[in-house]
């Protein structure tokens, strides 16, 4: 009697909470998958004595903040920061014949979320997990190291830029997505066109760009995940008290209870609950 009671008072505990509970769930950091996320990145030199172009790749390490606005069928896609970066050196070569030769080198370049920005949002395309970004702030970050000889040398010059430095605060455009949920893990997949011109010398651009695939993949905390459907939602409270009046209690439900992992089923996992609940996956 004694813990039905129990029960019924923390449902009335439960009602009020739910009506307080906000639709933003806590952010998931996802990292990057090298092994899935190698960038080819272009440079195009033009110059009063001709144009050349180049192409290099090299893995990407970094991570993302995102958020979803519900644990069990999110339709929002909500990204609060990324630090994509390139764990290999680019090596770049142009030959301009009897005028000389231009070698870049690109150190640690990479796509970074400026700090002074806002997290941006989208709908998620029900069934389909899909998603398109419009604009998204982006610093540019990374050191490009340019040596050059003969009269082409006298044009472009020798000479290092650091895009964090020497680039101003960008915008990626039609950033495409898709995200898909296999219980507690996420992946999130991102295509990221993007192109910044640094101006080394008077009438010399150098244009970097190309289509970056990201593939990130981490998991989402879900103790409160009761009925282990991949969210926590009120169908989980009423998992819970079922579990939790049970008797006599199976070793499954006492672990499906124990929510605060404290290897027993009591009072104390509802408020874990509550706070998983809020917090979200």
């Amino acid at each position: 009697m004694k813990t039905h009671q129990t029960a019924v008072a923390l449902a009335g505990i439960l009602s009020g909470t739910l009506a307080c509970h906000a639709a933003g769930q806590a952010p998931i950091t996802l990292t990057v998958d090298e092994s899935q996320s190698v960038v080819d990145i272009g440079i195009q030199i033009i110059s009063p004595l001709g144009n050349r172009s180049d192409t290099d790749n090299s893995p990407f390490g970094g991570s993302a903040d995102v958020r979803f606005d519900d644990d069990a069928n999110p339709s929002i896609f909500i990204l609060d920061d990324y630090s994509f970066i390139s764990t290999e050196t680019l090596d770049y070569f142009y030959d301009f014949g009897l005028l000389g030769t231009v070698t870049a080198q690109g150190v640690g370049v990479g796509l970074t979320y400026p700090s002074t920005s806002l997290p941006v949002s989208t709908g998620i395309s029900p069934g389909a997990g899909t998603f398109i970004l419009p604009v998204i702030d982006n610093q540019f970050v990374g050191v490009v190291n340019v040596t050059s000889t003969g009269l082409i040398g006298d044009t472009v010059g020798s000479e290092s830029f650091d895009l964090s430095v020497d680039t101003e605060v960008d915008i990626l455009k039609n950033t495409e997505g898709i995200v898909t949920f296999n219980g507690e893990d996420v992946t999130v997949t991102l295509v990221v066109p993007f192109q910044v011109t640094q101006e080394p010398a008077l009438g010399v651009e150098f244009i970097i760009g190309g289509t970056a695939t990201f593939v990130l993949t981490g998991q989402r905390d879900c103790p409160g995940d009761v009925n282990d459907d991949g969210g926590v939602s009120d169908s989980d409270f009423f998992a819970w008290v079922t579990v939790f009046l049970a008797d006599p209690r199976s070793p499954a439900q006492t672990q499906a209870c124990d929510v605060n992992g404290d290897g027993n089923c009591s009072d104390s996992d509802f408020f874990a609950w509550v706070t998983s609940f809020l917090d979200g996956c």
